[in-house]
Parts: C-alpha cells; sequence; structure tokens
C-alpha cells in the first residue's frame, strides 16, 4: 500500500495525514486517492491508518472491571463496572457509579455519576444517539435487573429514564458511527433473582430526542451479536435458553436481522453457523460478526461480513475465536479485534474500510469495548474479574 503524501511547505516536502476536499462549502475528509495506471484506477495514498498511542493517558478515577462506555461526539465516556474485594476467605462485590470522560485531546473530566451502578457483563454497553450517549437497563451484582437508564450530552450533563420493562439489556447499537440517529436496545433476559434468565422480545428504540419506541421482534433471544452498516442497526446469532447454551443441547441462532429507523425488520442471510456470544464490529463500510460459541461450549473461528446494502459477503476466517473475551471497538475507518481471544497482552488488529486487516499494536489487558472520539479509539478498564484502572488508546490518522 503507498505510505505517503507528500506537499511543499516553504520548499520542504512535508508527509499529509490528512486531506480534505471542499464539497458543498463544507470541508470533507480524504480517505483514499487514486491515479490511472494504464486504464486501471491504482491506489495511490490512504489517509487512514492505525497505530498503538503510547502517550501518557490519564487512568479511570476508579480500578473496576466490566466498565460500560460510549460516545457522544465529543467525549469517549466509561461508566461503571465492577469492584472486587476480599475480606478474610471470601471475596465481595460492589458495583461501581464512576463516570469518566476523556475529550479529543484525551484530556480526562470526571462526570456526573451514574444513578445506579451497572457493568458491562452478559453483552450489556451504550450507545451513541445524537449528541447524547446513552447508557441503558442494566442489573445489580445479584442479577435483579434495574430499570433506570441514563444518558450524557455534549456537556456532559446527565439525564435519567426510569423504563416499565423488567428486562437486563444485553445490547445497545447505533446506526450509523457518523451521524447516529437512533439506537436499538434490548436482546437481554428477565431475572427476578428466583427465576432463570428468559430472553425478551420486546425491545425499544431511542431516537436523538431521546423519544423511546418499542417494538418485538418475535425471535426471544440474547447473548446476541449487535453491530451497523447502510444507516440500519444488524442483529445476529444468539440463544433462546442461555443457561444452556454451553451444553450439546443449546438453543443457538443464527439468523440476522437489520432495523431501521421506524424499527421495522428486515432477515438478511444466516450466519454461517449457529452461535451466541458472537461479537459485533464494524467501519463505515462494513459489519463484521466475529467468532461466537457454538453447542458444546466449542469456539467457532469464522467472520461473517455485510456490506453497506445489506448483503452477505464470503466470510473471513478469525482463527481461535473464543469471543466472549476480548476487547473490541468500532470508529468509521477501523473496526478493532485482537489476534485471538483470552490473551492478557495481545496484537490488536484493525479492519479498513476497504476489509483490509493492519496490525494496530498491542493491548496492554483485556478491555471492554472501546468508544472512539476524534482520531482516537480509548479502551478503559478491564474485561474479567480483576479490577484495573488502565487506559489504551489506539490512533486513526
Amino acid at each position: 500500500m503507498p505510505k505517503g503524501l507528500y506537499v511543499g511547505v516553504s520548499n520542504v516536502a512535508r508527509k499529509a495525514k490528512k486531506a480534505y476536499v471542499g464539497v458543498n462549502n463544507v470541508a470533507r475528509k480524504v480517505k483514499k486517492v487514486y491515479i490511472g495506471v494504464n486504464g486501471v484506477a491504482r491506489l495511490a495514498w490512504s489517509g487512514a491508518f492505525l497505530s498503538k498511542y503510547t502517550g501518557a493517558v490519564s487512568p479511570l478515577t476508579e480500578v473496576k472491571w466490566n466498565a460500560c462506555s460510549a460516545s457522544n461526539g465529543t467525549y469517549a465516556i466509561f461508566a461503571g463496572g465492577i469492584y472486587s474485594y476480599y475480606y478474610g476467605d471470601t471475596t465481595y462485590y460492589t458495583m461501581r457509579t464512576s463516570v469518566d470522560a476523556y475529550n479529543s485531546s484525551l484530556v480526562k473530566t470526571v462526570a456526573p455519576a451514574l444513578t445506579y451502578g451497572r457493568d458491562s457483563s452478559n453483552g450489556k454497553n451504550g450507545a451513541r444517539v445524537g449528541q447524547y450517549a446513552y447508557f441503558g437497563l442494566g442489573e445489580n451484582f445479584n442479577e435483579y435487573s434495574v430499570n433506570y437508564a441514563n444518558s450524557y450530552n455534549q456537556a456532559l450533563v446527565r439525564t435519567d429514564f426510569e423504563d416499565i420493562i423488567p428486562t437486563i439489556q444485553q445490547s445497545v447499537q447505533q446506526n450509523d458511527l457518523n451521524n447516529p440517529t437512533y439506537a436499538i436496545c434490548g436482546y437481554g433476559f428477565y431475572n427476578n433473582g428466583s427465576s432463570p434468565y428468559i430472553p425478551q422480545g420486546q425491545h425499544y428504540g431511542i431516537n436523538s430526542s431521546l423519544v423511546k419506541s418499542y417494538f418485538y421482534d418475535n425471535s426471544d433471544r440474547t447473548l446476541v451479536g449487535v453491530a451497523c452498516v447502510g444507516g440500519q442497526v444488524l442483529i445476529a446469532g444468539g440463544d433462546d435458553q442461555p443457561l444452556t447454551m454451553y451444553s450439546n443441547d443449546a438453543d443457538l441462532k443464527d439468523i440476522v436481522s437489520a432495523f431501521n429507523s421506524s424499527y421495522v425488520k428486515t432477515s438478511l442471510s444466516v450466519l454461517s453457523s449457529k452461535r451466541g456470544v458472537v461479537k459485533g464490529i464494524c467501519n463505515n463500510n462494513y459489519a463484521l460478526f466475529v467468532g461466537g460459541r457454538g453447542a458444546g461450549n466449542n469456539p467457532v473461528s469464522t467472520i461473517d461480513v455485510y456490506n453497506s446494502s445489506l448483503v452477505k459477503l464470503t466470510p473471513l476466517d478469525f482463527g481461535n475465536a473464543e469471543a466472549g473475551e476480548f476487547n473490541y471497538a468500532q470508529s468509521p475507518e477501523f473496526a478493532l479485534t485482537p489476534a485471538a481471544a483470552k490473551s492478557y497482552d495481545d496484537i490488536v488488529y484493525g479492519f479498513d474500510t476497504s476489509l483490509v486487516r493492519t496490525v494496530a499494536g498491542t493491548s496492554s489487558i483485556i478491555h471492554p469495548r472501546g468508544a472512539t472520539v476524534g482520531d482516537y479509539i480509548v479502551f478503559g478498564g478491564f474485561k474479567g474479574a480483576v479490577n484495573y484502572d488502565t487506559v489504551d488508546v489506539f490512533k486513526t490518522t
């Protein structure tokens, strides 16, 4: 791939990291430049590069694990999580409510705390909706549902919600990485402390005015993969019996559904195999569903790819993909995923908008899902039952 584009500045060749052109009086970033060679368009320069940022970044305010993350366009936000501690021979757990926000210069601000502690286990997370970072329904550590949600605007002012659905939310996904106008929330399960996990068929969408609309999918499932492409939200795989998903009789799914801004469902081509705990990552051109666990607790190595027309492409191979235990993130230019699963110090790859996989660098630990702000993809905390305040940053230029 071409390595550089240069411009003359005071008779000195300077390497260009970014290029812009004017379109309708708006500066648009140039991602790729092509030239004609013997009647064939050849890539001359790509403005999208990904690398591990090695500068100083403030740690999280508190040590924790399984924090939730989301962006509101101005900040990458890390909210909640779990703190574990020992007293004698007993391990105790506390739900965190602290919220840390990093701006496009990676300067940290401590935002107002969540109204109720929540974490990102069982697939719970956050998403950007318009100018808000939205953190949906959660659970306390005894796995009772918590029917409270919070959003943070670009001034980090918190708005609170209460919901009547007794569901521990599993997924939140915005519909567009540049200008998200709505998000799909749900695909969780109900647990009152004595009942088993029961997947719920009722979900909701939330728009950029923070107005909710409820709908049914007619396929009760949780442990799904969620991603977006073509302005729609894609829901893939999952299981309707999550307590038995690690046994041979697990009722796993291969179905893939897309939801538009009216929350109308379109059925897409199915996954290459039935699986739960599949992870969804995306960039502006592709939604990728990575790995997962099949019947008998067997890892799945396939990446299923859908383009912006919602057409399924030839699957890619990921390798040993225990997708329940890795750090992943998404930005308009790159979808991030590690080289392998459950490795506590691992190479992170980025799939660009041409599906070219590049090495981004090495992650210091396994993180929950990261959030994007400016030219950075930020990871905070730890994925798993260990307390950390580490923040890792990857830079797109």
